[in-house]
């Protein structure tokens, strides 16, 4: 089972507003989330969720074309880290992270 996910930002609202973020505590040893994400999502933010920077830049503005910016970064920082998982809920991201 893949022990790292990063998330985007739909989905972070989706469990605040359930009560449940706990539950990515519970599936996953590491969360992760995007600078951008931080700033699309308005709620508190855990303390074990890491804000973490994507470094290919170049493929995010490519990637921003397409889709939104947070599901954009979600992806890139995805892509940079080994052994993750991602969670999106809009088809063209979904379409574009295959």
């Amino acid at each position: 089972m893949c022990r790292i996910v990063v998330v985007d930002t739909s989905y972070l609202i989706a469990l605040n507003d359930l009560d449940e973020m706990s539950l990515l505590r519970s599936l996953y040893d590491r969360v992760l989330m995007t600078k951008t994400v931080r700033r699309e999502f308005h709620g508190e933010i855990p303390d074990w969720i890491e804000v973490v920077e994507i470094h290919d830049s170049s493929l995010d503005e490519r990637l921003r074309e397409t889709i939104d910016p947070g599901e954009a970064s979600s992806l890139v920082l995805a892509l940079e880290t080994p052994g993750s998982r991602i969670v999106l809920d809009d088809l063209k991201g979904r379409r574009r992270a295959k």
